[in-house]
């Protein structure tokens, strides 16, 4: 902001003294409302570009008696004059400190005047913010004075003292601010966009009747907000919150680079958690898989020792051992069928076959074997359905499905100890919107504070683990997955009189 303010004032600094009236309209800055000059007793004003509205105006501004002025009667051009007439960095603190009534040149212009009437052969020279202007025709020298801003009913303005072998005149600059302060304030719309810039004053607090204090013409260096090239203040509140501050470039860039370091600390601590609860999960598995293959293993070994060395001569016994190897074998066939197929759904690639089939098809094999299984634990099998409902048709994979119920039947004969009634109820509706199993049994049911939990992975209730039953936690996880696959859905119902109610549902 500084730079730019810097930059407009050395613009106006370096334009030339002697064709200051000739500008157009065209080639006047958007900034500037007029440019003008008039004679050292404030007679004779002269503005360019040509508007009568506005010079009647700049007329009223000038006569009018100056605001600092605590009842002098010290008019705004004469204010001017003198501020002009002051050199760079001088503040003027009272009336008194200065003739008002009497201009005077300044010692180091006249030194100039001399000095540049002797290089009569010289045709134009400029330095620093100094403009001299030599005629050798008519003897004319001009040195124009830096610019000095100035504010004059609440209007600012930049003057300067123009010095010349035969007059002395007062230029001066109309600036509107409206357009200025906009500029300015664009350029830390980014850090402060409730930012706004206030005249910087002289302190009244030492002012009295007879030392009426005068307008800063240079701002005070001590205050980190003032600007040194315009008497002009910034007055900002870097806040994050406001409509203003939510479009800002620099707010929104901050508040995207937080939600981004945010999600990726989610991100990470979920990475971190799913990692822990994968680790989890294997050890489970190892530990779950390797207990539950210890026990056949131990049995078959045990018990085909026996029957090799000759031990078990009994025929009925024999059949017994038989039998109890027989189970086993069932036992480690439907675990080691379930951990392949819960690895294949972990991984994607259970992709069953979907086909139209009819429930004839599928369902007297389905039933004989959950018959098998449920024997074994000395329960019996309900089955209710409509002879009708078999030659209806649906679309399923009958492996999946199969994998389902049998699972559920397991599940049973290992946890419907005790019960009140030794029998399952399977029981099929199908219909226009769909087909429905009920799977259920009358033996203790499941906990309330189990229910949200059964269908985890290697999952087992603090009664099952207690009472060490078989099973590595895997059969209702994976029926639930491949009811998913077969478009189902599986869930748990509380039967009202006891027990545990599997259902499978799926919608046509």
């Amino acid at each position: 902001m500084e730079s730019e303010a810097s930059a407009i004032l050395l613009l106006e600094n370096t334009r030339s003294s002697k064709n200051f009236l000739e500008i157009t309209a065209e080639d006047k800055p958007e900034h500037v409302r007029s440019y003008f000059q008039y004679d050292m007793n404030g007679n004779h004003l002269q503005s360019s570009p040509s508007d009568k509205e506005k010079e009647a105006t700049l007329r009223g501004i000038l006569s009018n008696p100056s605001n600092r002025s605590c009842g002098s009667k010290v008019s705004n051009s004469c204010v001017a004059v003198h501020t002009a007439n002051l050199p760079w960095g001088q503040q003027i603190t009272s009336y008194n400190s200065i003739n008002l009534q009497k201009v005077e040149i300044q010692p180091e212009f006249e030194k100039s005047i001399r000095a540049e009437q002797r290089m009569r052969n010289l045709g134009q020279m400029k330095g620093g913010n100094i403009e001299q202007t030599i005629q050798v025709a008519n003897e004319e020298i001009l040195i124009a004075g830096d610019y000095r801003p100035l504010w004059m009913d609440e209007e600012l303005f930049l003057v300067r003292k123009l010095i010349g072998a035969n007059k002395n005149v007062m230029q001066g600059v109309w600036l509107d601010q409206s357009i200025l302060k906009q500029r300015l304030l664009y350029l830390t719309n980014d850090l402060f966009s409730k930012a706004e810039l206030l005249p910087t004053l002289l302190d009244n607090s030492l002012m009295t009747p007879d030392q009426p204090a005068l307008i800063v013409s240079q701002p005070a260096t001590d205050d980190p907000l003032a600007l040194v090239s315009l008497p002009w203040r910034l007055e900002a509140q870097l806040s994050m919150q406001g409509t203003s501050n939510e479009n800002s470039a620099a707010i929104t860039a901050l508040r995207f680079a937080w939600i981004g370091l945010a999600v990726a600390f989610v991100a990470g601590t979920a990475l971190v958690l799913g990692l822990l609860r994968l680790s989890e999960r294997r050890a489970t598995f190892v530990s779950s898989v390797t207990h539950e293959l210890r026990t056949p293993l131990t049995t078959f070994q045990l018990y085909t020792d026996l029957l090799a060395n000759g031990m078990v001569r009994e025929a009925e016994k024999q059949q017994t051992y038989f039998e109890t190897m027989r189970r086993e074998a069932i036992r480690l066939g439907h675990l080691v069928e379930n951990v392949l197929a819960f690895a294949k759904v972990e991984r994607g690639s259970a992709r069953g076959g979907l086909r139209p089939v009819k429930w004839g098809e599928i369902l007297p094999n389905i039933m004989e074997q959950m018959q098998s299984r449920l024997q074994q634990a000395d329960l019996t099998l309900d089955a209710q359905f409509n002879e009708s409902d078999l030659t209806k048709c649906l679309t399923t994979d009958p492996v999946a499905l199969e994998h389902i119920l049998l699972n559920l039947a397991d599940n049973a004969a290992k946890y419907a100890h005790p019960h009140s009634q030794p029998k399952v109820i399977f029981h099929l509706t199908d219909g226009d919107d769909g087909w429905k199993i009920t799977f259920r049994d009358f033996g203790p049911g499941i906990e309330r504070t189990e229910r949200r939990n059964i269908f985890l992975p290697f999952h087992k209730s603090a009664q099952v683990a207690a009472n060490s039953k078989t099973g590595v936690g895997l059969g209702l996880s994976l029926s639930k997955r491949l009811a998913k696959s077969i478009k189902a859905k599986l869930s748990y119902l509380p039967a009202q009189d006891g027990g545990a109610c599997f259902v499978i549902e799926s919608k046509r």
